[in-house]
């Protein structure tokens, strides 16, 4: 369950620049034969459905049924009970929201049939969206069309209001780590109880779901042990705030992070908008372009080029192989090159 008040900041994400995230989605209704979308998304994976609707269910799943006119409905794995909420969030109306609790997908092919004709096509939106759901929907008679990799796309380039909640985010949880990874060099303390610590931290300055995994010689992550470590070792740090990912990935070995962050400071340099390529090697470090962060950032490649645009918050991953060091950080694309966001420390 994710922890941590979610509000519906309406000075920074008004309605208008809602409806406005929408439309961008609707725009591409015609060209993919689609006649309406439903977005879905899950306690563990929402990104769409929170960009386009504002909502990341707390626990259960949700979905978003998105009208060619604008028009949205909302049909939730909750309970009737948080439709409040749910429209506080999302700023549908009540009247249009559905707790459905476990029989989501019988009410949602209800909602659809009530919405539109038998053979209506329509797009299925959310990287895991269940198929479960896809069958329930084409046995009601509707046609489904994949759209999720238009959606996708356009979750790579977000609005200033993604930008300013995500820089206050990683303000707030830099702090928050600075602080507890002092303990880090402890040699009383275990793996676990370094990431407990920082969990704590970032928990306590707001953070709304975590992720911490430590990562051995070869990088291969896990679950921190409760065991004293007998080398310096990587701690992962996946963090949600406010619905926005950040991940910051150090080296228990500040010597090593330093000659990291010295290669880092090159890539940094080189960062500009236009054609970069998702992976290249500065002084050893091998460097990663990330376009996104989402819930499941650490399983996702880097490969080909990327079309960088001014403004655009990237994730930038180094790893030295030879010596199993890896460190992360998110960055702004400027004209005079890459801006860190997550340094000072």
């Amino acid at each position: 369950m994710k922890r941590g008040y979610m509000d519906q900041n309406t000075e920074l994400l008004p309605d208008s620049l809602l409806d406005a995230r929408r439309e961008m989605l609707i725009h591409t209704f015609e060209s993919a034969g689609v006649d309406a979308a439903v977005i879905y998304g899950d306690v563990a994976s929402a990104e769409e459905l929170m960009y386009f609707a504002n909502l990341w269910p707390y626990w259960g799943s949700a979905v978003c049924i998105l009208g060619k006119d604008g028009s949205r409905k909302m049909v939730t794995g909750m309970t009737a009970r948080v439709n409040f909420w749910v429209s506080m969030m999302s700023r549908a109306p009540q009247d249009d929201i559905i707790g459905a609790g476990s029989g989501l997908n019988l009410s949602l092919v209800k909602y659809l049939a009530q919405l539109y004709p038998s053979g209506a096509a329509i797009g299925l939106v959310g990287e895991y969206f269940p198929e479960s759901m896809k069958c329930a929907i084409e046995g009601a008679g509707f046609a489904t069309i994949w759209i999720e990799d238009i959606a996708f796309s356009l979750l790579d380039l977000r609005d200033n209001a993604y930008r300013i909640n995500l820089v206050r985010g990683i303000d707030l949880m830099t702090q928050a780590i600075s602080g507890a990874l002092n303990g880090a060099t402890d040699v009383n303390k275990t793996m676990l109880g370094i990431a407990a610590d920082v969990e704590y931290a970032c928990r306590t300055a707001g953070a709304m779901d975590a992720l911490f995994l430590g990562g051995d010689k070869d990088l291969v992550f896990s679950k921190a042990t409760d065991q004293k470590p007998d080398s310096p070792w990587t701690l992962y740090m996946q963090i949600q705030f406010l619905g926005d990912w950040i991940v910051i990935a150090r080296n228990t070995d500040f010597a090593s992070n330093k000659r990291a962050f010295a290669a880092r400071s090159k890539a940094l340099a080189g960062l500009k908008p236009g054609l970069a390529h998702r992976i290249s090697d500065i002084d050893g470090w091998e460097i990663y372009l990330y376009q996104q962060i989402r819930s499941d950032h650490l399983s996702r490649t880097s490969s080909g080029n990327v079309e960088l645009s001014p403004n655009q918050v990237i994730g930038l991953r180094l790893c030295d192989w030879e010596n199993g060091i890896m460190i992360e950080d998110a960055a702004l694309i400027t004209d005079s090159g890459a801006r860190l966001l997550t340094g000072g420390f």
